[in-house]
């Protein structure tokens, strides 16, 4: 009952987070590239085509659409089948505005694809769009034209003061050199502002400003006359007013989330309220351990769980109601049974014992058989591990509410469940693959924390010491810094209008109040946790006056407790009271040590009970774990750069 409470939990986090990262690795394998965008480097295959010239025309809609129609001169030196095209269908979104950055990801729509040379279009690529255009088998050499035809949909910019429309015309993806370029770009509306016109390599702020050619002020045209190398592209920008673009909010999937927020609470207050035992701990002092209930069992009503300790206990128990005894010699440890049936142990205590001394032998010098303690645990593993399960079937229901445990897990994974919601819809309309994965993880390890809750709850139940305090206070500083990590990893203004983020926060902190308020034990488990609380408030609280009249009415009183205290933990409190309190030498220890007091014995006693709890946990765990080229342009600002925008991609030959 020692160990720490959360690494029971920590392994099995970390082990979980592991898999989801694996599948997302296995079944996602774009996944990462996205987040972890890295330089890519193209071969140049000039040698093999070139483009002698690339026509780029755009019609900008009002719902943030394009409709672009692309006119492409090849000209091969090898035989070819024709070119292909890569639409990027995410954007990683870059530029300054009003001396602040902007880094945005967006998904990017293609529709209505076609061409009189269309071959394949292929959109299974994580990555990108991919388009044929040619004929397998056409072998084009020298100039061949390819037109190609799309609808780009950008939707909803996520910027509240501006509009902009910041493109690729030319992606930066092309292996080839492009030797011309002519660009059209003609918006529904009137439009004020200049136009910047970025070309050369990626992240490049090197270009021009450009003005309408119309007077109507909707139409920005440009011709370059100078060869792109590969790598290279073209890419504009102009800011627009906000609302320029027309586009509608779904809000769909928040109205979903709100409602079930909502619809949680109610169920948890209710699963709250009808499984939660509303009877109160009534601590009942007493002077004597509960009757019919070994150490091992008192064990399993404290925390509900059977401890190699609680085990351990046994022994000195056995030895106070006389079945055994116990001799220690050069601080070695024997034990040898005094009857061959002991009276009123039960089934399963019966098991443990006859498997003890299943191997005992008569030692040199002595006239009966004993068992030595160091090989003990080895031997008795797998009846420990029988006794634990044995009891915790025969007195689960009679502890506690089976349908209240139940209950209080389903509120942990309800809160985890909110918040994984939460974040993944929030980060996925905010296209943000990596808070999406960490606000997962968060909502993962939040569940094992609540966990983590539980088990405190059940270790102390409600002894209010000292080291529960430590624990509860760690456990609020470890959760709020989750919720704050949480909050972090989540909240967006404008993906979140409904503040679902904290709402989901309010909702996991009511959860953890519920978790921790959750009364599971029975009326019966209540009665004898309340006898076990009044018996440790004793051990704490009693005088020695006290302690005396109770050695006198009951000379054994202090070996009839002390392996209840063991349980309790309060062993060393229990003996530590009696340093100035003469007992009786029980009957059932010797030692080859000369004792001059009382209390030297008993902690020689306590010395030998850490060593068999040790064997114990040692053996029982031992057995079960098991060139740039270009001319006319200069540095021009705009909060741009080539490639930073949507679209673009690039292609190559087939």
């Amino acid at each position: 009952m020692g160990k720490s409470i959360f690494k029971t939990y920590l392994s099995k986090v970390v082990s979980i987070v592991f898999s989801v990262i694996m599948l997302i690795i296995c079944f996602f394998p774009g996944f990462f590239s996205f987040i972890f965008k890295t330089e890519v480097t193209l071969e140049d295959n000039s040698s093999e085509y070139v483009i002698e010239r690339y026509d780029i025309d755009v019609k900008v809609r009002k719902d943030n659409s394009f409709y672009i129609s692309e006119t492409i001169l090849a000209n091969f030196f090898v035989p070819s089948n024709g070119i292909y095209r890569t639409l990027p269908k995410s954007a990683n979104v870059k530029f300054e505005e009003n001396n602040k950055n902007f880094d945005l990801n967006y998904r990017v729509k293609y529709s209505s694809i076609t061409s009189p040379l269309l071959y394949n279009t292929d959109k299974d690529s994580t990555n990108f769009v991919f388009v044929q255009l040619g004929k397998r088998g056409a072998n084009y050499t020298g100039e061949k034209e390819f037109t190609l035809n799309y609808i780009v949909n950008l939707g909803d910019d996520r910027i509240l003061d501006f509009d902009q429309f910041y493109y690729n015309l030319i992606g930066n993806y092309w292996d080839t050199k492009i030797n011309s370029a002519n660009i059209n770009i003609t918006f529904p509306e009137p439009v004020d502002n200049e136009m910047y016109l970025y070309f050369s390599e990626y992240g490049s702020d090197y270009g021009v400003k450009l003005d309408a050619t119309n007077s109507n002020k909707t139409i920005f045209s440009y011709s370059l006359n100078q060869t792109l190398m590969p790598g290279q592209g073209i890419t504009a920008r102009i800011k627009l007013p906000q609302k320029y673009f027309e586009v509608s909010r779904n809000f769909v999937f928040d109205g979903i989330l709100l409602a079930l927020i909502i619809v949680f609470t109610f169920i948890v207050i209710f699963t709250y309220k009808k499984t939660h035992n509303k009877a109160i701990l009534i601590p009942v002092v007493n002077f004597e351990p509960p009757k019919d209930i070994n150490p091992a069992e008192v064990g399993y009503f404290i925390d509900g769980k059977v401890d190699n300790t609680d085990v351990a206990s046994l022994i000195v128990y056995w030895a106070s109601k006389g079945f055994l005894r116990i001799r220690e010699q050069k601080k070695d440890l024997y034990l040898s049974k005094t009857v061959d049936s002991p009276q009123g142990m039960k089934e399963f205590e019966l098991k443990l014992f006859n498997k003890i001394f299943e191997s005992a032998y008569i030692h040199e010098g002595q006239t009966e058989e004993e068992v030595d303690v160091k090989t003990l645990g080895e031997k008795i593993f797998v009846e420990v591990a029988s006794l634990k399960k044995q009891i915790e079937k025969e007195n689960k229901t009679k502890a506690f509410k089976q349908s209240a445990i139940s209950a209080r897990t389903t509120l942990a994974f309800l809160s985890a469940i909110i918040l994984a919601l939460t974040t993944f819809k929030v980060n996925y309309q905010n296209v943000s693959m990596l808070r999406i994965i960490i606000g997962l993880s968060i909502s993962l390890v939040w569940f094992f924390l609540l966990l983590g809750l539980v088990a405190i709850k059940d270790k102390f139940g409600t002894y209010n010491n000292q080291k529960k305090k430590v624990k509860i206070s760690l456990f609020s500083i470890i959760t709020t810094l989750f919720l704050i990590a949480y909050a972090f990893a989540t909240y967006n203004f404008y993906c979140d209008p409904f503040f679902l983020t904290f709402l989901a926060i309010i909702f996991s902190m009511l959860t953890v109040v519920l978790i921790y308020k959750f009364n599971i034990r029975t009326d019966l488990g209540l009665k004898i946790q309340g006898q076990l609380v009044g018996l440790r408030e004793f051990i704490e609280l009693a005088e020695k006056d006290r302690l005396e009249v109770l050695v006198k009415d009951n000379p054994k009183a202090f070996y009839d407790i002390l392996p209840y205290a063991y349980v309790l933990g309060v062993s060393n409190v229990w003996i530590n009271k009696f340093e100035n309190i003469s007992v009786e030498v029980p009957d059932w220890y010797t030692s080859d040590s000369d004792f001059v007091t009382s209390y030297i014995l008993i902690r020689s006693l306590d010395r030998n009970m850490q060593i068999l709890n040790t064997q114990i946990n040692f053996n029982v765990a031992s057995k079960t774990t098991s060139s740039n080229g270009i001319s006319g342009g200069g540095n021009i600002g705009g909060g741009g750069f080539s490639g930073g925008g949507f679209g673009g991609g690039g292609g190559g030959r087939w």
